[in-house]
C-alpha cells in the first residue's frame, strides 16, 4: 500500500470512528486509546524525573558553512539513482533553474530540512512532549516524551515530520524520527527520501542555556550509502518570536520567477 492510499485509510478510518463515538476524534499519535493524550491532565501530572534542560524558547539556526549552512553537508555515497536526480538537479541549476523545488510549489519541507530554514523555530516544552513549531509555512513536531514508542508498522501512518519520540540520555535529549513520507519530500536539492528514512537527533544544550546543538544521523539505504551525520547549532533568540505563514500555490505560481521552477 502506498503512502497516498495508506493516508487517505487513515483518514476514513479516523472519520468512522469519530462517527461511531459520536463525534469524538481518535488519532495516530495516541494509539486509539492505548495511550494518554500528551495534554491529558493525567499524564502531565505523572510524577517524573527533572528533564536535565528546558528548550522552551525561541531559536534560531545558525548558518555555518563548515556544516553545510542550510543544507546537510557533507554528504554520503549515494545510490546510482539518487545520484543522477542530483546530477539532473545541478544541471537546471547552471542553466538559472530549480528542478523540483517542491517548497517553492508548496509542498511541506518536512523532516529534517524544515529544522534548517533562515527564519525561527519555537519550542514548548512539556513533560509529556515537546512541541516545536517553525516560522516557514508553521510546520509542526510533536515529540513525545511520555515513553510511548512509535506505532506498529501497519499502523505507522507517513508524514512529512514523521512521528517522534524522545527520551534522555544523561544530559542529552535523543528523539528518533520514522514514518516520513516520501512523496514530494527532500532532504535537500535533488536528493530525495523514501519510507525507510530514520532520523536519530542528540540535542544538547551549550553556552549557558544559550544555544542547543542538534546532531542528525539519518539512514535511508534507498537513496545513500550509510549513515548521514551532521551537526547544527541553534542560538536562543528572547527578543523574537514567529508570525503567520503560508504558502498559497495559486499566488505563488503567478510570481514570475516560478517559471524557474521545473515541475515536470
Amino acid at each position: 500500500m502506498t503512502s497516498n492510499v495508506r493516508w487517505l485509510a487513515r483518514v476514513l478510518y479516523v472519520g468512522a470512528m469519530a462517527l461511531a463515538l459520536g463525534g469524538q476524534a481518535v488519532a495516530q499519535t495516541a494509539l486509539e486509546g492505548k495511550y494518554l493524550g500528551a495534554l491529558a491532565p493525567a499524564n502531565l501530572s505523572k510524577p517524573r524525573p527533572k528533564p536535565p534542560f528546558d528548550l522552551t524558547g525561541t531559536w534560531g539556526m545558525v548558518i555555518d558553512p563548515a556544516t553545510g549552512a542550510y543544507l546537510f553537508e557533507p554528504k554520503p555515497a549515494l545510490t546510482p539513482a539518487t545520484q543522477k536526480e542530483l546530477d539532473t538537479t545541478n544541471d537546471y541549476a547552471k542553466k538559472g533553474f530549480e528542478y523540483h523545488d517542491d517548497p517553492g510549489a508548496c509542498w511541506p519541507l518536512g523532516m529534517p530540512r524544515m529544522m534548517t530554514r533562515f527564519w525561527p523555530i519555537q519550542i514548548i516544552q512539556l513533560p509529556t512532549e515537546i512541541v516545536l513549531i517553525t516560522m516557514f509555512d508553521h510546520s509542526v513536531r510533536w515529540i513525545y516524551m511520555d515513553g510511548r514508542g512509535h506505532p506498529p508498522a501497519d499502523e505507522l501512518v507517513f508524514t512529512y515530520n514523521g512521528h517522534s519520540t524522545g527520551s534522555w540520555d544523561g544530559d542529552t535529549l535523543v528523539v528518533d524520527t520514522v514514518g516520513m513520507t516520501d512523496s514530494h519530500h527532500y532532504i535537500q536539492e535533488g536528493i530525495p527520501t523514501g519510507q525507510k528514512l530514520h532520523i536519530t537527533e542528540r540535542i544538547r544544550l551549550l553556552n549557558g542555556g544559550k544555544t542547543f546543538e542538534d546532531q542528525f544521523t539519518m539512514t535511508d539505504p534507498d537513496h545513500w550509502k550509510g549513515s548521514w551525520v551532521n551537526t547544527k547549532q541553534f542560538n536562543r533568540e528572547d527578543y523574537v518570536d514567529i508570525e503567520e505563514h503560508v504558502c498559497i500555490y495559486e499566488e505563488v505560481n503567478r510570481l514570475p520567477s516560478f517559471k524557474f521552477n521545473i515541475r515536470k
